[in-house]
């Protein structure tokens, strides 16, 4: 009896476990922060001064990259198609002798068989008279909702991106909505919150749902 005893206590610990673990899963977002340090190809006094709309910017890798005019990017491919836009310039002040910062978001798109949608917010500063980008966020923008925004007043940026809850390309299930806070000299998490996603747009005169953005 004691052997049984011991052998129940044993699953439901491992059950507490297991679902413990899935609960703490659910609370990370899908969304990858990273601090690339890469390098922009051109020179700066500061962050604030560059014409991003019109240079070459850079997506979630080195790999990434794209010549910007007037914010936009396009390229038709045997396979598919390409494409990279510049969506929001701020310019962050901090003030007190401290270097100026800009925030970036961008949004890559790359279609071929189907569509794949990107979107990369990035902190740029400046060292050794070039911009660096110092903090990096990037989460799946493909579908309807989705995207960055910062206000300038209380220096938030919230970020809403498709969570990583194996919903299909075409139609998104849930959204990962995350509220970062300037600290300075980075943003750091605020708070968090998974939000159904709203339905499929519908392509009029056809049955197809529209979901990216």
């Amino acid at each position: 009896m004691n052997v049984l005893i011991s052998g129940l206590l044993s699953v439901l610990a491992c059950g507490l476990a297991f679902a413990a673990s899935g609960q703490a899963a659910t609370k990370v977002p899908a969304i990858d922060i990273s601090v690339p340090n890469r390098v922009l190809p051109i020179k700066a006094n500061d962050a604030c001064s560059v014409d991003y709309k019109n240079n070459r910017v850079f997506g979630e890798n080195r790999g990434w990259t794209a010549r910007l005019k007037s914010g936009k990017y396009e390229r038709n491919l045997d396979s598919g198609y390409e494409s990279a836009s510049l969506d929001g310039i701020f310019c962050l002040e901090p003030g007190n002798g401290k270097p100026q910062h800009a925030l970036l978001v961008l949004n890559w798109l790359d279609c071929g068989g189907s569509c794949t949608s990107i979107g990369v917010v990035q902190l740029i500063t400046v060292r050794a008279a070039h911009p660096v980008i110092k903090q990096q966020f990037v989460f799946d923008s493909h579908a309807t909702g989705t995207g960055a925004t910062f206000d300038e007043k209380s220096l938030t940026l919230i970020i809403t991106g498709r969570s990583n809850d194996d919903s299909p390309n075409c139609c998104a299930k849930n959204f990962d909505v995350v509220t970062y806070h300037w600290q300075g000299s980075r943003f750091v998490q605020q708070s968090y919150k998974r939000i159904p996603a709203p339905a499929p747009q519908r392509v009029r005169g056809g049955d197809k749902p529209r979901s990216l953005r």
